[in-house]
């Protein structure tokens, strides 16, 4: 995705929001349902998605950089403050 070459950007463009539109409803519907029951903040649903859009994003480009050992004790960290910071 970072660096595609020329003639399949488009395409590979257009397959990923298609799949990212598929994965937002799922995750609209699982915060909406996490404020409902009180597990999660009341907050904007697009803001929470975002918000974990790009913790996932960082920690995909983690996985290329360190040791799988190294790379879950990170992704344990960032989950915890990323649930901390949404929990209700």
């Amino acid at each position: 995705m970072m660096f595609p070459p020329a003639f399949f950007e488009e395409q590979l463009r257009a397959e990923f929001l298609k799949y990212e539109e598929e994965t937002t409803k799922m995750l609209r519907g699982i915060f909406k349902e996490g404020i409902r029951t009180g597990t999660i903040r009341n907050e904007n649903i697009e803001d929470l998605i975002a918000a974990y859009y790009c913790q996932i994003d960082g920690l995909f480009m983690q996985m290329f950089y360190y040791s799988r050992e190294n790379f879950d004790s990170k992704f344990n960290s960032v989950w915890n403050i990323f649930w901390a910071g949404i929990q209700r």
